[in-house]
């Protein structure tokens, strides 16, 4: 009788610790499964407040999306790592020479992938910084063009010869954007010998003030465009000096190419001889029988 009640009381005591075990595992899972579903509706709202509340435009979505999926991958793989540890430890496995090996092989893995994670990191403060996006024009890793795509570790860049560059993150020191906030188109025009400085000052100033009448550039420039005169002598192949007029403006980000055209075209009609005029529409009158 003895040893049967000794042996109902440790079937009683393994069952109810495989009950207890049981239970911390399924409670772990379930701790598991609720932070990530947590996480997944407040990081995407965090980021978007952290990037810009008043513009929702494309591409804060854009960025947002790609930030708050690597944001909750990493915490998703964080989170079911500590569980699965748990859960074992809860089971009787012996973590210590997992966790040992584990550490082993992430450490191999780490020094074999600086470069990976250097491009990730890099194209993280990318998207948080908002240095550059979709449709901007660039000059990224000595490269200039047009912003195709960026993910965490690649920028992809169309070069103005149509050629498409994959520029890493990691690689990308110093990044230029042409697409934000102005631009300033600068023109040098050569002055003819027989026309001093002050005559092709006056010559320029004239041809920008048609150019302003003329309404040509309308909705291009943000303000008039200036003449800074002679900026510049250089010295011809014959030996004679030459002088270097510039003009310059400042213009849309998107029409500084036009606005270049426009002065250096201006600025060489006003040198030729005699700044050519505006073309002015005609206005014509009615008379009243």
């Amino acid at each position: 009788m003895a040893a049967t009640s000794t042996t109902r009381l440790a079937l009683n005591d393994s069952t109810r610790d495989v009950v207890l075990n049981t239970g911390r595992c399924v409670f772990v899972v379930l701790l598991a499964v609720l932070a990530i579903g947590i996480s997944r509706r407040a990081i995407p709202r965090a980021l978007r407040r952290l990037a810009d509340s008043s513009r929702l435009d494309e591409r804060v979505e854009l960025r947002t999306r790609t930030l708050s999926g690597l944001v909750v991958s990493t915490i998703a793989v964080v989170v079911w790592t500590l569980a699965t540890v748990t859960v074992l430890a809860q089971v009787g496995v012996k973590i210590g020479p997992l966790l040992a090996g584990a550490g082993v092989v992430g450490l191999a893995v780490g020094f074999g992938a600086q470069q990976l994670v250097r491009d990730v990191i890099s194209g993280f403060f990318v998207l948080v910084e908002d240095q550059y996006s979709i449709g901007d024009y660039v000059t990224a890793g000595g490269i200039t063009g047009t912003v195709e795509s960026v993910s965490l570790r690649l920028t992809r860049v169309r070069g103005d010869d149509g050629v498409l560059h994959h520029v890493r993150n990691g690689d990308l020191l110093v990044v230029s954007n042409f697409s934000r906030g102005y631009a300033v188109a600068s023109v040098q025009v050569a002055v003819p010998p027989d026309v001093t400085a002050a005559e092709a000052t006056e010559r320029a100033s004239l041809a920008m003030a048609e150019l302003i009448e003329s309404g040509e550039v309308d909705g291009l420039l943000l303000a008039d465009p200036q003449v800074l005169g002679i900026t510049e002598i250089v010295t011809r192949s014959d030996g004679n000096q030459q002088l270097l007029l510039t003009i310059t403006a400042r213009t849309t980000t998107d029409g500084r190419h036009e606005v270049h055209r426009v002065l250096l075209r201006q600025g060489l009609a006003a040198m030729s001889r005699q700044a050519k005029p505006a073309a002015r529409p005609r206005r014509t009158t009615t008379r009243s029988r």
